[in-house]
């Protein structure tokens, strides 16, 4: 009487016990004979290229570009809150509106709060160039950065125009 194995179904196939067969030689030599992109050249070259590129389908590669957009917004509103506090009134009529970086230096875009309303700009940069060093300590308690960048300010003067909705 031949005994069925009842529990065949959940084990899966047997796998085969042995050592793993060799290469055939004939197809490994077709294959190393074929030239292929890349051949003759040090695959340590070719993964830094891979590690440079852009991957969109992981996001965390991004991560720089995002911190530095978040860097740049919390200056900017650093800036301005500390422009709206100060003693001169004409701080008191800027706003800070974009910040770059350029030249290991924070650059930032000042216009008036009210676009219509003009602003001495000449005014503008001599109260901004005294309370710089009021503004780059405000910038220091909102980012959190072993260094407080330089601060370079662009003044510009408050005409209407397409960027202020007209």
């Amino acid at each position: 009487m031949i005994e069925k194995d009842l529990f065949a179904d959940f084990r899966g196939k047997r796998k085969p016990s042995g050592k793993k067969r060799p290469p055939n030689p004939v197809e490994l030599k077709n294959l190393v004979a074929e030239p292929r992109a890349g051949d003759g050249l040090d695959p340590r070259l070719e993964a830094r290229r891979k590690a440079r590129q852009a991957q969109p389908e992981r996001p965390g590669r991004a991560h720089g570009d995002h911190k530095q957009a978040q860097l740049f917004a919390q200056v900017r509103d650093a800036i301005d809150s500390a422009l709206l506090g100060a003693g001169n009134p004409i701080l008191n009529g800027l706003s800070a509106s974009e910040v770059s970086q350029s030249r290991g230096a924070m650059v930032v875009v000042i216009r008036p709060r009210a676009p219509d309303v003009p602003i001495d700009v000449a005014a503008a940069n001599q109260a901004l160039e005294a309370s710089r060093s009021m503004l780059r300590h405000e910038v220091a308690e909102a980012i959190s950065r072993k260094e407080t960048p330089a601060l370079q300010f662009v003044v510009l003067p408050g005409s209407p125009g397409p960027e202020f909705g007209e």
